[in-house]
């Protein structure tokens, strides 16, 4: 039976030795791996959340602008339409 991890930090790691460990010592070998451990991840983390949170941003108004365009061209084009002509539309 394979045991479940909550989290992917505890799962089984491979040492340069060959040793497996698991668990607590898992996770501290890889927090390890960092040079400044726990501080580096975290700011790992929140830059890369951080940048794709701008991008997400800056599609949006790029979308936003394109939307815009769209919108203001269909708008002149209905002013350019004609929408009833008076001596047409005269009842007789």
């Amino acid at each position: 039976m394979t045991k479940k991890y909550k989290d992917s930090f505890c799962t089984p790691a491979e040492l340069p030795d060959g040793r497996v460990i698991a668990g607590g010592a898992a996770r501290n070998y890889r927090i390890g791996q960092y040079e400044h451990g726990l501080d580096d991840i975290i700011q790992e983390v929140t830059r890369d959340a951080a940048e794709r949170a701008f991008a997400r941003a800056e599609a949006l108004r790029e979308t936003t602008a394109v939307l815009n365009r769209v919108s203001r061209k269909k708008v002149q084009k209905v002013r350019q339409t004609t929408v009833c002509d008076d001596e047409e539309d005269e009842i007789l």
